[in-house]
């Protein structure tokens, strides 16, 4: 169970395995991932414990999407029967990370309320912000981003340890701390591998279109229907290379001969 020490090209081989993984399968990816998004939404709007559930099932569904981009890379198109896999066999522990998972952001979401004396917070249960609220809510929402940020290095690698190295939820958070902490310099690359495709690529191409079409709603018609696409490429993609992280810091054992 010793986690591999990586160099920090690595974090950039991530970024391109998850782009394969993706392209393997685009459409059944995408429909994957609007799936998740529409079961949370679903959850969420559950009167009084709705955002609760929503937010306990995350870390089971990662490992679930996990699990079928380990069957695609072996040449089995994705399916939900991947998605609630971890469920169906260790959901135990996969409920016990759940409820971390919400502790944690519950404890980030009231810290952050000490840094813009509560705005983000109410901004975030009312789901209502206009133009001007945007500016005061950045120290909060920055806040709120760094204190979120630990629970996130517990969680990346934590649901999938639980589900195929049959870990208790603590020890399963504790691996996912370590092994991230000790390959921080490709995780280093990949956050900005990622901040290239989804920020600088993007802002080029809305420039060149911007020369090209003309700035009436045609333009900005076409505008997103070349953009849009990408974006949900991109986020697709971004998904998928969870699991090319997972697989190289903990890589499975050689078959014996």
């Amino acid at each position: 169970m010793e986690p591999v020490i990586l160099p920090a090209l690595h974090g950039w081989l991530w970024v391109t395995h998850g782009f394969a993984l993706f392209r393997a399968y685009a459409a059944l990816w995408l429909l994957l991932l609007f799936f998740y998004w529409i079961a949370l939404a679903l959850a969420g709007v559950v009167p009084l414990v709705g955002p609760m559930l929503a937010l306990c099932l995350v870390p089971g569904i990662s490992a679930g999407l996990m699990v079928a981009c380990r069957a695609a890379q072996n040449g089995t198109p994705p399916s939900l029967r991947h998605i609630f896999e971890p469920f169906a066999r260790h959901r135990v522990a996969q409920f016990r990370l759940g409820l971390i998972y919400l502790g944690g952001f519950a404890l980030a979401l009231a810290g952050s309320g000490l840094f813009d004396g509560g705005l983000f917070v109410r901004a975030w249960f009312s789901g209502a912000v206009d133009a001007k609220q945007a500016i005061a809510l950045r120290p909060g929402m920055l806040a709120f981003m760094g204190l979120f940020a630990p629970v996130m290095l517990a969680f990346w690698f934590a649901p999938a340890l639980a589900h195929w190295k049959d870990m208790p939820a603590s020890k399963a958070l504790f691996f996912s701390v370590f092994a991230g902490l000790r390959n921080w310099r490709a995780f280093l690359v990949y956050g900005l591998g990622w901040m290239f495709f989804m920020l600088a690529v993007p802002l080029v191409i809305a420039i060149v279109l911007g020369l090209v079409l003309s700035a009436d709603m045609r333009g900005v018609t076409v505008a997103s229907f070349i953009i849009m696409p990408y974006m949900f490429a991109v986020m697709g993609a971004m998904v998928c290379s969870f699991y090319s992280s997972y697989a190289a810091v903990f890589p499975e054992p050689a078959p014996a001969p």
